[in-house]
């Protein structure tokens, strides 16, 4: 049977329980027209801006902005932390093609996952950063570059999870639940 795509399981659930994208939205608590975008496929993805480009800042006090410089990647990787529970995980196009952002692949099963041995000092470096800001969880995304580095992007405070499990069999819900069961 071929993998369903992940558009197609919200969707197909949205109908199983009777809801609407928007009242699926309300009750997840998601950004509006998130899961419209989803369910077509669409998602906001990282665009590269080259040097002489015309760019139209009119509108960046409207919303978060990150601008960084391109790291040439080996592969992306989604750190998620569970309470003291790392898991990692490797993201990599099926196709063999770079992209600056693995996302464009999920809605379209492109990409191919593969649970990852973080180094001792990485995970210790999320366990505490998740310390310090006094969070439970967090989903960390790394650039593992072409020089064998670990390349820090950002750290999602409420991010994505369940989609990595599905692909690697990590016992992240578990963890989840053990940590529920503790708070």
């Amino acid at each position: 049977m071929p993998r369903q795509k992940v558009g197609e399981k919200i969707r197909a659930y949205r109908r199983r329980a009777g809801y609407s994208q928007f009242d699926l939205e309300i009750e997840l608590d998601a950004a509006a027209g998130s899961l419209s975008r989803i369910e077509n496929g669409f998602v906001n993805p990282t665009t590269r801006i080259r040097k002489g480009d015309p760019l139209d800042l009119s509108g960046l006090g409207l919303a978060p902005s990150i601008f960084q410089e391109i790291v040439e990647k080996e592969f992306d990787l989604r750190v998620t932390v569970i309470g003291r529970k790392v898991f990692a995980c490797a993201i990599n196009r099926r196709n063999g093609t770079e992209d600056l952002d693995y996302r464009t692949g999920i809605t379209n099963d492109q990409l191919d996952y593969q649970i990852h041995s973080l180094p001792e000092d990485v995970s210790t470096m999320c366990l505490q950063m998740l310390d310090f800001l006094g969070l439970q969880f967090g989903a960390f995304d790394f650039i593992f570059n072409k020089s064998g580095e670990y390349i820090f992007i950002e750290l999602n405070p409420n991010g994505q999870w369940g989609w990595i499990e599905e692909a690697t069999n990590l016992p992240m819900a578990k963890a989840m639940a053990d940590l529920l069961e503790r708070c």
